[in-house]
């Protein structure tokens, strides 16, 4: 990203596209975790609705992660130990260039 706003930090985080699991027959599965989707997943597996991830989640066949699971969160310089971080791109949304080819970003607002 070209041209950082000054007094700004920009960091990258990148959610899992895997998931394993046994389900209550003892048999493992692994499923591919569609970028935006990684806290449905998990909602399924912790309440063990092992059916809902094996029919809502493509099996699992190496995919790649895409610029959409990437997460690109904004941070004051002097705020970095704090929890003030401003997600100006979260996963599931695609990633933006303008003409230059410059990651475009944007503040989200979250509910």
């Amino acid at each position: 990203m070209a041209n950082p706003e000054k007094g700004y930090h920009y960091s990258t985080s990148v959610p899992t596209n895997m998931m394993s699991f046994k389900d209550g027959n003892g048999v493992i599965h692994q499923i591919h975790i569609p970028a935006g989707r990684a806290d449905e997943a998990l909602t399924y597996f912790k309440s063990e609705e092992w059916n809902e991830l094996v029919a809502k989640f493509p099996k699992w066949e190496n995919q790649p992660y895409t610029d959409e699971f990437y997460i690109i969160t904004k941070w004051k310089v002097d705020a970095l130990d704090d929890d003030e971080g401003v997600i100006v791109k979260k996963a599931g949304d695609p990633l933006v260039l303008n003409e230059q080819g410059e990651v475009v970003l944007s503040e989200i607002n979250e509910e």
